[in-house]
């Protein structure tokens, strides 16, 4: 069950056709909207036509998904928000109904629209919708990974896809454009993990369009992703395994977390757990079950459990743990929309011209080294497969400029979640210290991702956008609860 959600994941067959002229840039095309648009709800859809490279407008042009969720208050702000969404690769239209009804959009104009080469934009770069005759095998993830996406990227070149052309650069052009585009004199920009990484790229070229900004979960230029990517995992790990310890109750039910969970993950690289969570029996190691781990705190909802999971987990059980990454019913929904349009062709062409480039393989392996040895290689390893990955992707390094800090004086909230593993609190702060009128607040509790973690995040971001020149009331943060469950979450 558990290796077949992730296949499901980046099962996405886009047509992929390059469009020129007569396209003309900067013109939208009303379309049908290209999801089921729930009762009650306004929303118009289109197509914006843009550049490949902005720097050359008369060459090849992108047919962006554009999706506008009006507001459900007859006399809404003139201000909208536009919503930039992470990955990246990962397409904002698509998730379109989990905006409806939501606080944000009541008094404001919401703008999705699908970065370039993600969702329902055209082309999509999708590598699964080729065939390969690959000579190699999954025992070796890391060469599969090389010869995998070396096919991929010359499948997509040989169908006139410029590699090159997505980035957060174009990516924000490509926004500013949409803005004048549409007739509004500013906009709200509202980022989430990447895609603040975006809208930081807006406020540095185009901040004329900008009116205030909310960074959620931020991944700033100037942060070496891959090199701290095993450190700043087992920091939000550690902090989790603390506040368990900290907390009576949680250490009461499950004591000396830390230590067990270590002693088991070494123990199972020698005597790993061989179990079938229905597709057949696999065999799987401690860094199968850290990854795991890994990605069950970037849900906020689910960190309350994750301390009884992995007791489960210790003691042979790791449904438990399975149960937190897949959700019930509707969480697995919600992942299987989210993720139905991601593009790793995207994330690839992103990671290789604009962190890789600026990361030391050496280093990274150096700055993992004081994690302890039980998790160090499940915290590590996405890093040595992206480095492998951009040896054969053939994108070029990307200018200083996209490694460097952002200086602004326009309004800004930055969020960042207490057991954020991949964004954590240091990338907040290393975010907000060049933002003149930022505001940094780290959210007790919370995973990956503030708009979706409590009401306290969703009304922070709503108050921030009503007044973001006035000091913002943060006093719900000090009410939120940090909390652990003894027992597994009963779904």
């Amino acid at each position: 069950m558990l290796r077949r959600f992730v296949f499901i994941l980046i099962l996405t067959l886009t047509s992929l056709t390059v469009r020129a002229q007569p396209f003309i840039i900067g013109t939208l095309t009303p379309t049908d909207c290209p999801i089921d648009i729930p009762a009650g709800a306004v929303v118009d859809c289109a197509t914006l036509t843009v550049p490949e490279h902005h720097g050359q407008l008369n060459g090849k042009t992108l047919q962006l998904a554009v999706a506008v969720l009006h507001a459900r208050n007859d006399n809404p702000q003139p201000d909208p928000v536009f919503y930039l969404e992470g990955g990246p690769g990962a397409g904002a239209v698509t998730n379109l109904q989990a905006w409806v009804g939501r606080q944000i959009t009541a008094d404001r104009d919401l703008i999705l629209f699908d970065q370039r080469g993600t969702g329902y934009s055209q082309p999509g770069l999708f590598c699964e919708q080729y065939d390969y005759d690959l000579d190699v095998s999954w025992t070796d993830p890391q060469r599969y990974a090389q010869v995998y996406y070396k096919a991929c990227a010359k499948y997509l070149t040989q169908d006139g896809i410029d590699l090159s052309a997505y980035n957060s650069a174009e990516s924000a052009a490509d926004a500013a454009m949409l803005v004048k585009v549409l007739g509004y004199k500013d906009v709200n920009v509202y980022g989430v993990s990447y895609g603040t990484r975006v809208a930081l790229t807006v406020m540095r070229d185009y901040p004329e369009v900008v009116r205030a900004v909310v960074l959620d979960s931020p991944y700033p230029p100037q942060a070496q992703g891959f090199e701290q990517l095993a450190p700043n995992g087992w920091s939000a790990l550690h902090a989790l395994l603390d506040a368990c310890a900290a907390d009576s109750e949680c250490n009461r039910a499950i004591p000396h977390l830390q230590s067990r969970l270590s002693d088991f993950v070494k123990m199972s690289y020698f005597k790993p757990i061989i179990h079938d969570f229905g597709d057949g029996e696999r065999t799987y190691y401690g860094s199968d079950f850290i990854g795991l781990v890994f990605r069950v705190m970037y849900d906020t909802s689910a960190i309350p459990y994750l301390p009884a999971a992995l007791n489960e987990l210790i003691n042979g059980n790791p449904e438990a743990l399975a149960a937190l990454y897949l959700g019930d019913e509707n969480a697995l929904a919600e992942k299987l929309r989210i993720f139905h349009n991601y593009s790793a062709a995207v994330s690839n062409s992103m990671f290789c011209s604009e962190e890789v480039p600026f990361n030391d393989p050496d280093l990274t392996i150096q700055l993992a080294k004081p994690v302890p040895d039980a998790f160090e290689l499940a915290l590590y390893w996405p890093a040595k497969m992206q480095f492998a990955v951009c040896m054969v992707w053939g994108v070029a390094p990307a200018g200083e400029v996209e490694s460097q800090a952002v200086v602004s004086d326009l309004p800004t909230l930055v969020l960042v979640g207490q057991f954020d593993p991949i964004t954590p609190p240091i990338l907040g702060e290393m975010t907000v210290s060049t933002l003149r009128n930022g505001t940094l607040v780290v959210m007790p509790g919370a995973g990956h991702g503030i708009i979706d973690a409590n009401p306290c995040g969703a009304s922070l971001g709503v108050a921030f956008l009503n007044q973001p020149t006035e000091v913002l009331d943060v006093a719900c943060v000090a009410d939120i609860d940090t909390w652990f469950s003894p027992t597994n979450r009963d779904d």
